[in-house]
């Protein structure tokens, strides 16, 4: 396969380069089998921001080095040699690797073998709900990986201490300190209080000005609760020569908004789901209702997912019968730990249900499965 070199400039200023190979030539079976690597949910993400707030853990960070570069291949692959590198002598050789590299579809399952050999040789026993999360009960260390990012927990610094030293001696790592920024999920804690924060107030203020709806009239509400959106809408027809939806634009609005509401941001899940069932077909009355979502976003951009206020635990679910523009029910959940929420979700039913108690019995079928 081919390979070439990328150049960016990154916030702080420093020039970077990364040999990157045309993975998109290879040849399945071949150059590669299993491509699959799970990373930290986000649901796991916020119970162990709720354990740390309740119990008052050290909460660290670390970032691994170039980390693809760490995985072994177990495939035969090789790749063109990069420019600038090419002997003249020898003007038709390539390269065989024999680790991964940035580009290759298994380089992130090979490097999630490999740390997490790391862990399993270090006494951490694998979640069985969610495969990036690590736990050594011996000295109660919780590690969570999301491909090169790593969260470390544990109620002494010590014990993080001695995971650390570890995963420098194998790794190239860069040490954090204590965690601030994940995932764009920025975290705040009040020691003294016991209380940790969550919010995405850069990443929301970031999509509104991408989007050019920094400046537009704030809304109290998600949604117009009038809005009934159609597949296609009643006396909009006459709107689509003089006002064209982009595609493009649409979608990218809707990956912008999904990822608020997937990380801090369960009040805007209904209306992000709404919308989003249009995301093929476009019309000016869903764009509108897109914009009136980001208007909300402009009057609540500040707002915060707290752990730590009470020990409310526990969950609600509901179903709006019928709702959706093909008669399906529309149902939802929430979950709270330790006064925040933890886990959220609102989807349309896979088929219709006849009744209001049908729909509420599917709504908290799907509710007991994520207790579960």
């Amino acid at each position: 396969m081919g390979c070439r070199w990328l150049f960016r400039k990154k916030d702080d200023g420093r020039y970077k380069v990364c040999l990157v190979a045309k993975g998109y030539s290879q040849t399945p079976g071949m150059d590669f089998n299993e491509t699959f690597a799970p990373v930290a949910k986000f649901t796991t993400i916020r119970v162990l921001l709720a354990l740390v707030a309740e119990n008052d853990w050290e909460l660290q960070a670390m970032d691994v080095k170039t980390a693809f570069l760490n995985g072994e291949l177990e495939e035969e692959v090789y790749m063109e040699c990069p420019e600038g590198n090419k002997e003249d002598k020898q003007p038709d050789s390539v390269c065989r690797l024999v680790k991964a590299i940035y580009g290759l579809r298994q380089s992130p399952r090979a490097w999630y073998q490999k740390i997490h050999t790391f862990f399993t040789d270090h006494a951490f026993i694998r979640s069985t709900q969610d495969y990036s999360l690590y736990i050594h009960y011996g000295r109660k260390v919780i590690a969570l990986v999301y491909v090169d990012d790593l969260v470390l927990a544990a109620a002494k610094i010590e014990d993080i201490s001695w995971i650390k030293t570890a995963l420098a001696q194998a790794f190239e790592m860069t040490d954090l300190g204590e965690l601030q920024v994940f995932l764009g999920l920025e975290i705040r804690r009040d020691l003294s209080q016991l209380l940790l924060s969550i919010s995405q107030q850069r990443y929301i203020d970031r999509i509104l000005e991408r989007h050019g709806m920094q400046d537009s009239r704030p809304s109290l509400t998600p949604l117009d609760p009038n809005t009934r959106l159609r597949s296609d809408p009643i006396g909009e027809s006459s709107l689509r020569d003089t006002q064209q939806i982009s595609l493009e634009v649409y979608q990218s609005a809707i990956g912008s908004l999904m990822y608020a509401m997937l990380g801090t941001r369960p009040d805007i899940a209904y209306s992000v789901g709404l919308v989003s069932q249009f995301s093929h077909t476009p019309e000016p009355a869903h764009w509108i209702a897109v914009k009136w979502i980001f208007r909300y976003l402009v009057a609540t951009h500040h707002y915060v997912v707290r752990y730590g206020l009470n020990n409310n635990t526990g969950g609600y679910s509901d179903a709006d019968w019928g709702a959706g523009h093909d008669r399906k029910s529309i149902g939802g959940f929430v979950f709270l730990m330790n006064g925040g929420a933890i886990s959220w979700a609102s989807k349309k039913q896979s088929s219709i249900a006849l009744s209001t108690t049908e729909a509420e019995y599917r709504a908290m079928t799907q509710a007991t499965k994520e207790i579960m």
